[in-house]
């Protein structure tokens, strides 16, 4: 999967789960996803799951890279791109 295509599938994934549903989500790698997608706890883990059921991975909360790729949405996207990477090898 493309950079493009899979950061299109995760921001229609950040915008399902945030609290601010009718808020478009820009597909920005930059944006926030607490600060700018109004993403809060429970959003988080709804996204996680969705996440983990969609692509077949797991994301470790106890992994360096966990906190970093939930922060924003080129992050989330980049961890996401290497999971699937590392999974399919």
């Amino acid at each position: 999967m493309t950079y493009d295509a899979l950061i299109r599938e995760l921001a229609a994934m950040v915008a399902t789960a945030s609290s601010m549903p009718t808020r478009p989500v820009p597909l920005e790698p930059s944006l926030r996803l607490r600060e700018d997608a109004g993403m809060e706890s429970l959003g988080f883990i709804d996204l996680i799951v969705s996440i983990e059921e969609r692509y077949g991975i797991v994301l470790d909360p106890v992994a360096n890279d966990f906190e970093i790729g939930l922060r924003t949405l080129g992050g989330l996207t980049d961890l996401v791109m290497a999971l699937t990477e590392r999974e399919s090898e």
